[in-house]
């Protein structure tokens, strides 16, 4: 059971490390291939091998983070297994002969959109079924690092067979204010929310009038990280309350909007903004490298 949990952790750690862009296509790998582990390490301590697609982690982030490992007491160390997402390839099928055959102790599995990988691999009987493990006392620190709402999230008719995947709410929206205008009070006073960023920008002189206050760069939204929700199909599905309703139903999606339609109402924001599919930071780059903008 304790290998089991710390699998789940390690899984979740290195894929907050992990660069899942493809911003460097030379360090991608076009076959299959295994990051270095210690050759000098205790014989003692097991290596347990990460199956991955998509991602390359650093060797000096895995070699900094299996001596951590040592540090805090664990006798295991990892090895990541690298699968080509080039076409032709089919990275579930070559997960499951992976699991099956033993070359690979964990996979990653998610996120991958449009695709029943996932259900193939709960239908080949390769995945373990962890609703004993998080329910039970050696358990609960694996359970306990997310919030309830993703492990409901993960499950397969009612059942647990994967850990939720940290990577994409670890990437989410942030802000970046500019101190010129905005001092270190108010910033730390900002409470996460888009009134506060509303409060605090008409709050502040700004003679640029060319310029709008608040740059809303997101492009394809989900809102999940300012009001922890997403809309799919028409739907809204609210993360903390774990309800699906009409979105035009939801009042903390509708005071969202009420608030970016009053920025754009008082000339803080572009009238062309979109709320849901925007212009990227692209398109701002100039006048975010100017100092253009509040927030």
């Amino acid at each position: 059971m304790t290998r089991i949990i710390t699998l789940g952790l390690i899984l979740a750690m290195m894929l907050s490390i992990a660069s899942c862009g493809k911003s460097n296509e030379s360090s991608w790998p076009t076959e299959t291939t295994t990051s270095e582990v210690q050759s000098d390490v205790d014989p003692d301590i097991t290596t347990i091998t990460f199956a991955i697609e998509d991602c390359y982690v650093d060797d000096n982030y895995l070699k900094l983070f299996n001596e951590e490992l040592l540090k805090d007491g664990h006798k295991y160390q990892l090895k990541l297994k690298y699968f080509s997402d080039s076409e032709g390839n089919d990275y579930f099928k070559e997960i499951e002969t992976e699991l099956k055959n033993g070359s690979s102790d964990i996979a990653f599995l998610g996120y991958i959109d449009g695709s029943n990988g996932l259900v193939s691999l709960l239908n080949s009987g390769v995945l373990l079924d962890l609703d004993d493990l998080i329910s039970s006392e050696k358990g609960k620190t694996l359970y306990e690092a997310f919030p309830k709402a993703w492990w409901e999230a993960v499950k397969i008719n009612g059942h647990t067979y994967s850990i939720p995947n940290p990577t994409p709410v670890t990437i989410g929206a942030f802000a970046a204010f500019n101190k010129d205008y905005i001092g270190d009070d108010a910033i730390e006073k900002w409470d996460g929310s888009i009134d506060g960023i509303y409060d605090m920008i008409k709050n502040v002189k700004w003679n640029d009038a060319d310029s709008p206050r608040f740059k809303y760069c997101l492009s394809y939204f989900s809102f999940e990280d300012m009001i922890g929700c997403d809309i799919q199909n028409g739907l809204l599905y609210d993360h903390d309350t774990l309800k699906i309703e009409n979105p035009l139903e939801s009042e903390k999606f509708i005071n969202y909007l009420k608030v970016l339609e009053q920025m754009k109402k008082d000339g803080f924001m572009k009238k062309t903004a979109s709320y849901y599919a925007n212009t990227t930071y692209s398109d701002e780059e100039e006048d975010l490298k100017s100092g253009k903008f509040l927030v």
